[in-house]
């Protein structure tokens, strides 16, 4: 997400960020053959077993097969069945009840596949468009701005689906930004004042009574920081720079 945004903004200080961590996790050997540098080097070489991919998540799998076009198994088939059918359905049980973040979390997958240049179905798009779909009805339905809210503005904008975002969305996401310029994916109405957001008993059981409750947590995150990050540079006219080729920075 922080590449993505360098290379739309081409702000030099993401770009360096960028070039600082690609140095840090894969400079001088270390780890270049590992799968998960293919987020960022998608044409790199890579080995496959030098992951351990037995505590991943489901969605996580789906991201491995996505960077390596490899299918993992799932407790029912593989991978694939992220390509071939709709994983978040039904929405009142997947979405609702377990998992927020289900339908974007494949949409993103699809999108890395693409990248990676894996084999894809030839129908891929009517998935791609009933995902989208369904992730524009979430945000009707879930006014509340979390990490899972910000998540589903980025899935329609960065898939290229600019036009099924509603400016109140955007503005919402501006709005949430935080004093210190990132984001934090607690559940928030940025356009309410502070003692009606969720979490405000909870500060104010903390300062009546310290030694007994802790306040709720409510500093910026990296994860809702990078994807507001993406959000807002989206939101403006493109610089493209290219940050690495295929022969490295």
């Amino acid at each position: 997400m922080v590449q993505t945004a360098a290379e739309r903004t081409g702000d030099p200080y993401l770009t360096e960020l960028v070039r600082t961590m690609d140095n840090v996790t894969y400079g001088q050997g270390r780890g270049k053959q590992v799968p998960w540098r293919r987020m960022v080097h998608p044409e790199s070489d890579i080995a496959l077993n030098l992951v351990d991919t037995q505590n991943l998540l489901p969605y996580q799998r789906f991201f491995y097969h996505a960077v390596t076009c490899q299918p993992l198994d799932l407790d029912r088939g593989d991978t694939s069945r992220f390509v071939s059918g709709h994983m978040c359905r039904p929405q009142w049980l997947k979405v609702v009840g377990r998992d927020p973040a289900c339908t974007t979390h494949q949409l993103i997958g699809l999108m890395l596949m693409r990248r990676s240049a894996c084999p894809v179905p030839p129908d891929l798009a009517n998935l791609e468009s009933e995902l989208s779909a369904d992730i524009a009805w979430q945000l009707r339905a879930d006014v509340v701005v979390k990490d899972a809210y910000l998540q589903r503005v980025l899935a329609l904008l960065w898939s290229g689906r600019a036009s099924q975002v509603a400016p109140v969305w955007l503005r919402r996401v501006l709005a949430s930004q935080q004093a210190d310029g990132g984001w934090s994916g607690r559940q928030q109405f940025p356009e309410l004042p502070g003692w009606t957001q969720p979490g405000a008993f909870g500060f104010a059981l903390a300062r009546w009574w310290p030694s007994w409750f802790q306040p709720p947590r409510h500093a910026t995150d990296f994860h809702a920081t990078a994807q507001g990050l993406l959000i807002a540079a989206l939101s403006l006219p493109p610089k493209p720079v290219r940050l690495f080729t295929a022969a490295g920075p």
